[in-house]
C-alpha cells in the first residue's frame, strides 16, 4: 500500500452514468486513514461551492459531507474546516468511516493545518476536476 500523502486528497476511482466513486484520504503527523464513498456526478463542484472564500471571517466555519456513515455498504467523510489563529491558520478536522465489512465500521479522525491560499488551490483544482479515474484535487498540509 502507498502512503498517504500529509494533506487531503478527493480521487476519483470509478464512474458511470449515474454516480462516482471517490476515494477520499488524508494525513497528518501522526494519523492517517482513507475510505470511499459514492457520490453525485458533480460532487467535486459541490464540495467547491461550498468551501470557496473560505474563511470570509475568523468566526466563519464550512462543513461538507460525502456519503453516509450508517449507510450499507458505504463509506463516508466528514470534512469541518475552521479558523483556529486568525486569518492565516485553519484547521480542517477530517473524519472518514470505511464501508462495512467483516470488522464492522472502521473509522479516523484526524486535524489538517492550511492556510487560505491552499483553500484557494484545493477549490481550483476541486472544479477543475473531470469525470474520469484518476482526477483528484489535494489540499496541503502545512506541517
Amino acid at each position: 500500500m502507498a502512503a498517504i500523502p500529509l494533506g487531503l486528497t478527493v480521487e476519483t476511482v470509478w464512474t458511470d452514468e449515474h454516480m462516482l466513486e471517490f476515494w477520499i484520504s488524508a494525513a497528518n503527523e501522526s494519523f492517517s486513514g482513507a475510505a470511499t464513498c459514492y457520490v453525485a456526478l458533480d460532487e467535486a463542484n459541490r464540495l467547491a461551492a461550498a468551501i470557496a472564500g473560505f474563511p470570509r471571517s475568523t468566526t466563519d466555519v464550512r462543513e461538507y459531507r460525502f456519503g453516509d456513515p450508517s449507510g450499507f455498504g458505504m463509506g463516508a467523510a466528514h470534512l469541518h474546516f475552521q479558523c483556529t489563529h486568525g486569518f492565516g491558520h485553519l484547521a480542517v478536522t477530517v473524519k472518514l468511516w470505511s464501508a462495512p465489512n467483516g470488522n464492522g465500521t472502521e473509522s479516523v479522525s484526524l486535524v489538517l493545518r492550511t492556510v487560505p491560499a491552499q483553500i484557494d488551490s484545493f477549490v481550483s483544482q476541486l472544479r477543475s476536476m473531470r469525470r474520469v479515474e484518476g482526477d483528484k484535487a489535494y489540499l496541503h498540509h502545512a506541517i
